[in-house]
Formats: structure tokens, sequence, C-alpha cells
């Protein structure tokens, strides 16, 4: 991974009829997030969304082996930060 994000604040909360806590995680602000970056109409890079695909399969893996589960990968919970 190129850049690791720094969590400014965690906890979790419980919701009325859900039958456990739900747990979160806040992260420093990106510039921008997937959604932003593939605009309807744009013509992206090849080269660039495989890097983003790859970085954002790292991402996972990182969470995955330290049994984390993500549930909510969507294009605006991928973070574009510039390097």
């Amino acid at each position: 991974m190129r850049r690791i994000v720094k969590v400014i604040g965690y906890g979790s909360f419980q919701l009325s009829g859900y039958p456990s806590s739900v747990f979160y995680l806040m992260f420093e602000d990106a510039k921008r997030d997937l959604r932003e970056h593939a605009g309807f109409g744009k013509t992206l890079d090849t080269a660039l969304n495989l890097n983003v695909l790859h970085q954002t399969a790292l991402s996972l893996e990182a969470l995955h082996f330290n049994n984390i589960a993500h549930q909510d990968l969507k294009p605006s919970n991928v973070l574009l930060f510039d390097i």
C-alpha cells in the first residue's frame, strides 16, 4: 500500500431493534473518492483505474487478514489521496 490513512475516531453504538453494537471508524478527510474520480462521461486512464483497483484490493486484504469485514464497499467509500 502506498499510504496508511490515520484513524481520527472510533467507537460503537446500539441501534434499537438490532441485536449487537455497530462499530465504526472515522478517517482523515480525503480530497475525493472513487465516485468523484469516475464521474459520468469522463474519459478514464486505464492504468490509473487498475492502480486504484489494486490498492483497493490490497486494503481489503489487509482488513480481512485482521478479521475485519468492511460490509459497505462502494465507490464513495474508496478514498483517493494525492501522493
